[in-house]
């Protein structure tokens, strides 16, 4: 009985093998052929000589978020306050749709 204190599930570890085409030569099937084949690509394609002309990005194309900083209504506080006590989950900007949804409702 030494896999009766063993719970966990053991899965296949070997993957189908696939052909990959080796361009006017036919299939690769053997695996090391595949891995140097591969190593050589990812090598021309990450080593790459650097750009002669860098892009001119300024901090204020980066920061413009447009984010508005008016002070929450007592409305949206109560509501919010409310939401969080039947456990609904805010949104990323910490305003749940329910109040969106209430203050439109309302107008």
């Amino acid at each position: 009985m030494s896999g009766s204190t063993d719970s966990s599930i053991r899965l296949p570890s070997r993957q189908a093998e696939k052909a990959v085409s080796h361009g006017d030569r036919g299939l690769m099937t053997d695996v090391e052929i595949q891995k140097e084949r591969w190593a050589s690509y990812l090598e021309t394609q990450l080593n790459r000589p650097a750009p002669v002309v860098l892009p001119d990005i300024s901090p204020q194309s980066i920061f413009n978020l447009n984010i508005s900083d008016d002070d929450p209504t007592t409305d949206k506080i109560v509501l919010g306050a409310t939401n969080l006590k039947i456990w609904e989950a805010l949104g990323t900007d910490r305003i749940s749709a329910e109040i969106i949804k209430s203050s439109l409702r309302r107008a």
